[in-house]
């Protein structure tokens, strides 16, 4: 069991900030997740079954994001879906 040094109100304090913050309908996914980060910063490394590195940065894992959004557009997924 993961035992936890917050207090009960801290932790709930902790969750209202977090919902305050990232839980609104408008709120962007792609921002929290890749937009706000400098494009060259790596987003993280892929280790192969060969143990070689890939590594992605943001401004590729952008990229490959929209070219996605693209395709899910064509076939008719909107917003919200």
């Amino acid at each position: 069991m993961v035992r936890s040094s917050f207090s009960p109100d801290a932790l709930a304090a902790r969750v209202e900030a977090l919902l305050a913050l990232y839980g609104s309908p408008s709120y962007a996914v792609a921002h929290l997740i890749c937009d706000r980060h400098v494009p060259s910063s790596l987003a993280y490394r892929v280790i192969g079954t060969d143990l070689a590195a890939t590594d992605i940065t943001y401004g590729k894992l952008r990229e490959e994001s929209e070219r996605f959004a693209a395709i899910l557009a064509a076939r008719g997924v909107m917003a919200g879906d």
